[in-house]
């Protein structure tokens, strides 16, 4: 099964909620499933995991977060072929969702 996660928070940044998307990708990976991450933010930065598709963002100052209110015309493709999507963040990704329809 393909699955995306999308989230408004992404390493390096360490939160709870990394920490549980990487626990989470981990297993449905072990389970034998692709899993896709959709988030926000720097192009330039490295991604910690694999494979990750970002959208363009704006990070407010000091918050570790990365607003987007757009996804990209790739990961607007990209959502359109996953099984399932999980949100893990409903306010911004939540509302995003909704491009797969």
């Amino acid at each position: 099964m393909r699955i995306g996660m999308m989230t408004d928070v992404d390493k390096p940044y360490i939160s709870r909620m990394t920490n549980h998307k990487s626990l989470s990708k981990g297993y449905l990976k072990k389970a034998g499933h692709a899993v896709l991450i959709f988030t926000f933010g720097n192009f330039d930065q490295a991604d910690f995991e694999q494979p990750v598709e970002r959208s363009t963002g704006l990070p407010p100052i000091g918050t570790g977060h990365t607003l987007g209110f757009r996804c990209n015309r790739r990961a607007k493709v990209l959502l359109q072929t996953m099984d399932k999507v999980h949100v893990h963040h409903l306010l911004v990704t939540g509302q995003l969702e909704k491009l797969r329809k």
